[in-house]
């Protein structure tokens, strides 16, 4: 029943890689899939962003992002970023989206030759890589480097 819905709405709206065939429709599985997750979820949403809170010890922010990725279907290394920035339980990450990834071309930092990494190691390689040679020595977090390349991406790719 509510992937019926979940596949009406998403044809509705005209949302981008919605298959006409409900059977089909990967969009529609992973909306639905994560709904199930949610609803079986201790406490709902709120209890999944308690779980994600208590995952502490060290690299906490890349287990929290690999947990959501596990959990929920199509969210990938980037949209569990944006999320958990969001929700303020992480404090290292960066999203690379295509800004960030000119950005980091524009000042001849090495880089894959896909514009955006696509698997999780290749995403973590770069993010790791932008928060030991930029964000530490500028001591800035994830966020912080991330939020001021998405505000001021024009100014900064007219200077580059």
């Amino acid at each position: 029943m509510a992937q019926k819905e979940i596949h009406s709405a998403l044809r509705q709206v005209g949302a981008r890689y919605a298959s006409s065939d409900l059977t089909k429709c990967r969009k529609t599985a992973a909306l639905a899939h994560n709904l199930r997750v949610l609803r079986h979820t201790n406490g709902g949403p709120k209890g999944l962003l308690t779980k994600l809170s208590q995952l502490e010890g060290t690299a906490h922010d890349r287990r929290r992002v690999k947990y959501m990725m596990k959990c929920l279907w199509y969210i990938g290394s980037k949209g569990a970023r944006d999320f958990l920035m969001e929700m303020g339980l992480v404090r290292d990450p960066v999203a690379l989206d295509v800004r960030v990834m000119n950005i980091l071309q524009a000042v001849g930092l090495p880089l894959p030759e896909k514009r955006v990494p696509g698997d999780a190691s290749t995403y973590d390689e770069i993010e790791a890589r932008v928060l030991a040679d930029i964000c530490k020595p500028l001591k800035l977090t994830g966020i912080e480097f991330d939020r001021m390349i998405y505000q001021n991406y024009e100014s900064i790719m007219q200077v580059t």
